[in-house]
């Protein structure tokens, strides 16, 4: 916690869309931020915005429930600036070309531009 609270930057996913590692990180992130709660990250966001512009493309299987043109980003915010980053959705595997349409995940290249997104914040903002 004292890596975040001073000035540090965490972002993750949840691999494989996995609902218990979903709930397992939140409870986690509470031990640290108890008075915070994740926020939706808008779309006007740097996150989704900066280099690339948003155009996420979902696997098949995850256009079945969520929209794609939506955000699903998550965010703990200190000092005006988001210090986790977290998406129940998982890109990771589009990362290590381990994805296909039956998966619930982000696919490629999308998945390596929202990534460069999400470093970029960290470290510039």
């Amino acid at each position: 916690s004292g890596y975040l609270k001073n000035g540090g930057f965490l972002f993750a996913d949840s691999k494989c869309s996995c609902e218990e590692f979903d709930s397992s990180f939140k409870a986690l992130i509470k031990e640290v931020y108890p008075e915070s709660k994740f926020e939706l990250i808008p779309i006007e966001s740097p996150v989704y915005q900066s280099p690339f512009k948003h155009a996420v493309e979902f696997t098949e299987s995850l256009k079945k429930e969520k929209d794609e043109k939506k955000p699903f980003l998550l965010g703990i915010r200190q000092d005006n600036r988001y210090v986790v980053i977290y998406s129940p959705l998982d890109f990771t595997s589009a990362l290590s070309n381990r994805i296909d349409e039956s998966s619930k995940g982000i696919k490629s290249p999308s998945a390596y531009k929202i990534v460069t997104n999400i470093i970029t914040y960290g470290l510039s903002y």
